[in-house]
């Protein structure tokens, strides 16, 4: 009696709190994310739009498409219902570029932009962006448990093809 009554009560609570969560959570969130890495400001411009070595650095993709290679704009599949797609909108060669990337599992949209600025042999990057969730879940994950994911993980994707690429 006392132990049902008691796990219904955790339940319950975990409930309240899984629904309270979902209202506090913001559909749109915007992130900023700076790291200096050490390679030259055309080195990291060059590792960004290199789609070839960027898919060989990614293990989980399971299929690539390329739509367009100067404007990059491609999709990557992680198996039969799971992709994402990345579209460049516009750029300056060693500056800036700005990217959608669209989730269609997370219901998510993201809108990057990256900014170059060199330092020494080094380059300053700046990740900027605006991310918009419809999945309530992800809403939750992304915006409040882990709110910088989609920040660090355009990070990871540069660094691994930076590593990739110059063997470092």
């Amino acid at each position: 009696g006392k132990l049902l009554a008691g796990i219904l009560f955790v339940v319950f609570l975990v409930l309240i709190g899984m629904i309270t969560l979902t209202f506090l959570a913001p559909k749109n969130t915007t992130f900023e994310l700076k790291k200096s890495l050490p390679y030259n400001i055309d080195s990291v411009w060059q590792a960004s739009n290199d789609l070839e070595t960027y898919k060989n650095s990614r293990e989980n993709i399971t299929k690539f498409i390329i739509k367009d290679s100067l404007k990059p704009r491609w999709v990557e599949y992680y198996g039969n219902s799971d992709s994402m797609e990345v579209k460049t909108t516009h750029f300056k060669p060693n500056s800036y570029k700005y990217y959608i990337v669209l989730s269609q599992k997370y219901e998510q949209a993201i809108g990057v932009g990256m900014y170059l600025s060199p330092k020494n042999d080094s380059t300053i990057v700046t990740m900027t962006g605006k991310t918009v969730y419809q999945n309530v879940w992800a809403r939750v994950y992304y915006t409040i448990l882990s709110p910088n994911t989609a920040a660090e993980f355009e990070f990871y994707k540069l660094e691994s093809v930076l590593k990739k690429k110059y063997n470092r």
